[in-house]
């Protein structure tokens, strides 16, 4: 991709470039834009990305969140994950890539555990939906909280995070999953996690049924 870069794969003018890059990079939340642009520019280019088929949106599903000061936002997502790479690193980096090539691949790679954390997430939803044979499961967020994994109907609820950089998940992890079901009113049938560096030996040896600790092996399960 580094070698075949073409700065003019799509037309998009420079601000289009500039909120594409933030979403990629920065934020998916969408009125995080408007520190970019004017407000009334923000909205314009935010409904033309979508109606390009470049970005859709992931609706805000929060209902516990009383404050009524308080914006509630949906999130951004790519409709593909190359676009999202490109907005990502190649775009971002641009002149070093035209400048220096290998430079420009290490910074990438130094980088890529990052860009793959929300890949991960994604996936780890696809895998809750296969699993549990549901359909519709997201993250939720509001105010005072956030969670990777969420999903609540009639019949069963679950909660669940998501990690792929950094230590091991342990006790503290699943007693701070649990705060946030008691804080949004939920008692779920069953808590997830997702962890690439795996689990401590205390929260593996932890005796609750609700818990499932699954790992990148659990997903060749759906290939």
């Amino acid at each position: 991709m580094i070698l075949n870069y073409n700065p003019y794969k799509f037309h998009l003018n420079d601000n289009e470039c500039k909120i594409l890059t933030h979403f990629a990079r920065k934020s998916r939340l969408e009125f995080s834009i408007n520190k970019k642009v004017s407000r009334f520019k923000a909205r314009k280019i935010f409904y033309d990305l979508i109606n390009k088929n470049i970005i859709k949106i992931e609706k805000n599903c929060d209902l516990f969140t009383k404050n009524k000061n308080f914006a509630f936002q949906d999130k951004v997502i790519f409709k593909s994950n190359f676009m999202r790479f490109y907005f990502y690193f190649l775009k971002p980096y641009e002149k070093l890539i035209f400048s220096n090539k290998d430079e420009a691949y290490q910074k990438i790679l130094s980088e890529f555990n990052n860009y793959l954390s929300y890949i991960f997430e994604m996936v780890a939803c696809e895998f809750c939906e296969r699993y549990f044979n549901i359909y519709g499961v997201q993250s939720i967020w509001g105010k005072d909280y956030e969670c990777d994994i969420y999903y609540n109907d009639f019949d069963f609820t679950l909660l669940g995070e998501v990690k792929f950089n950094g230590k091991k998940m342990c006790l503290n992890s699943y007693s701070k999953l649990q705060n946030k079901a008691k804080l949004l009113g939920l008692e779920p049938n069953k808590f997830i996690f997702f962890s690439k560096n795996l689990y401590s030996k205390k929260l593996q040896n932890l005796n609750d049924n609700r818990l499932i600790l699954a790992s990148l092996k659990d997903f060749e399960k759906f290939k």
